[in-house]
């Protein structure tokens, strides 16, 4: 998908970076984490299907999640998750964010800064992140979220990354304005692919914010806590990974196919970090 919403739960998800991080959960954690991923896969969807009215989609998954609190929802998705927005307590406040991070993504926003962008991030990656949280019983521990917090950075830093070419070629630029400017890089350049000097660095700059992100999840972290965030601590590892692939490729992703990690790989990351994080 591209580097809109977090949203690798759907019948894809074989295919994803976070499918390892998900499986390795508890039964019943597994299945509330699947049915948030399955709310955001289908909302993207939806509102990407056809551009010109997914306002109007993004409205009705709007009363969809109000429906989940005040009603009974009617689309699927939204019937299987209904149980556990009651059992859960899901802050509705976490899926308006989601919401609102796809209306951005339809206006096709521009962030003049990188805090500005870490304001996008926050909705269509730390609230999912934070839904994740209350889903494993974590939500009230302020680690957690800090946690939580940075690796939702890290991983839509990297996804903006991996899909520049598809998103500039649906009118999306995610890159900070104002280090676009400073390196003499320009929209038009991105949209064509050009690979300048000005890109790289540009891309590093994004890049080395998104390793720090990673560095301080990693480092907020004690032992006990780590094994009880194996799942999300699989999915740091994969996207850390990814990031690094990205970042040794001659032109990142400009040339429409990004770098990926095999499924050999990712299965190699979630057992060094299951083992790692159970035994050592």
């Amino acid at each position: 998908a591209p580097s809109g919403t977090l949203v690798p739960m759907n019948a894809g998800v074989a295919k994803s970076n976070f499918k390892w991080g998900i499986r390795l959960l508890p039964p019943g954690q597994r299945a509330a984490v699947t049915a948030i991923y399955a709310f955001c896969r289908a909302a993207d969807d939806d509102a990407d299907l056809d551009p010109s009215r997914g306002k109007e989609a993004i409205a009705r998954w709007r009363e969809e999640v109000a429906a989940c609190y005040d009603g009974f929802p009617k689309h699927p998705v939204m019937r299987n998750l209904h149980p556990l927005v009651r059992t859960l307590k899901l802050r509705r406040e976490y899926f308006d964010m989601i919401l609102t991070g796809m209306d951005m993504d339809l206006a096709g926003k521009r962030y003049a800064n990188m805090d500005e962008l870490l304001g996008y991030c926050d909705c269509v990656a730390g609230a999912v992140g934070l839904l994740v949280l209350q889903a494993m019983g974590l939500h009230e521990d302020e680690r957690a979220r800090e946690y939580s917090a940075h690796l939702s950075y890290g991983l839509q830093l990297t996804n903006i990354l991996r899909d520049l070419r598809e998103d500039a070629d649906r009118g999306r630029v995610y890159l900070p304005a104002d280090a676009m400017a400073a390196y003499g890089y320009s929209e038009a350049e991105l949209r064509k692919g050009v690979a300048s000097v000005g890109f790289f660095k540009t891309a590093r700059f994004v890049a080395k914010r998104a390793d720090e992100e990673f560095l301080r999840a990693r480092e907020g972290l004690d032992p006990m806590l780590r094994r009880r965030l194996l799942g999300p601590e699989i999915m740091r590892e994969t996207y850390e990974a990814l990031l690094h692939r990205i970042m040794k490729a001659a032109d990142l992703s400009l040339d429409g196919h990004p770098p990926r990690l095999s499924q050999i790989e990712k299965i190699v990351i979630a057992t060094a970090t299951w083992v790692h994080v159970r035994y050592l």
